[in-house]
């Protein structure tokens, strides 16, 4: 098992410190859904990337082992059980959502309706036991 590096998403340095990289990494877990490691690569505009790209970009760099660490945790303790392509699906919308809010102008109906439903999503992916929660889509 690797260690994560220094810049990782998932520490307090690095990439940690941003709250757009540690936001995403933290609804990747949740998903689960693969998260690349920050070291060597700029995943900066990866969300307009193809599927490809960003395959070749996980092959390149690597899956990011704070990531890697955090889906183990959340595993052992009984997180995703039969609902993990629920929660891989909410977590794919909430990426989207924070894309679309941080691209809408300030101050906007449009970014407060983002925004709300970011926090729908994320309360939804930050509860264990979500079978009779309603999915938020």
């Amino acid at each position: 098992m690797k260690s994560p590096c220094e810049e990782c998403a998932f520490s307090k340095k690095g990439a940690g410190q941003e709250p757009y990289n540690s936001l995403r990494g933290k609804i990747c877990a949740l998903g689960p859904i693969p998260f690349g490691c920050h070291h060597g690569t700029d995943w900066a505009d990866s969300s307009s990337w193809s599927h490809d790209q960003v395959q070749l970009a996980l092959r390149t760099t690597g899956i990011c082992q704070g990531w890697a660490a955090e889906v183990r945790r959340l595993k052992a303790r009984g997180w995703y059980g039969p609902y993990r392509l629920i929660r891989r699906a909410i977590a794919r919308r909430a990426l989207l959502f924070i894309e679309l809010f941080t691209a809408a102008k300030q101050g906007t109906p449009e970014k407060k309706k983002y925004l709300a439903q970011l926090k729908r999503m994320m309360r939804f992916l930050g509860t264990k036991d979500i079978e009779h929660k309603k999915i938020p889509l």
